[in-house]
């Protein structure tokens, strides 16, 4: 990923990691510890945009450790409500198997 896509991703959070599983979807590795406060609203609206604008993403992952985090609470709970829904298990990409890992998937 650009450098532009690494600091604006930081500016959101500097713990998250940003990769791409292809052209056209962006993974954001988020820790399981994530705080719902620590995140500006605003900056996260803004890699959004920037992922669909600049980068002409059509998705955007959320990816956490499965072991680590409740789906249904914190962080992933909070990601419902701007639009991420789980992502299908048979859909996970090889390098992120279904049983260590819970993605949401966000369509821009």
């Amino acid at each position: 990923m650009p450098n532009e896509t690494r600091a604006i991703v930081s500016a959101v959070s500097p713990n998250w990691q940003v990769g791409a599983i292809n052209e056209k979807t962006m993974a954001l590795m988020i820790p399981h510890d994530q705080p719902v406060l620590g995140i500006s609203k605003k900056n996260f609206v803004d890699l959004l945009e920037f992922a669909e604008d600049k980068l002409e993403m059509e998705r955007v992952l959320a990816i956490f450790e499965k072991s680590r985090i409740n789906p249904t609470e914190g962080f992933p709970r909070t990601l419902r409500y701007v639009g991420f829904r789980p992502y299908a298990i048979d859909e996970h990409p090889a390098s992120f198997p279904a049983d260590k890992y819970f993605i949401m998937s966000y369509k821009v």
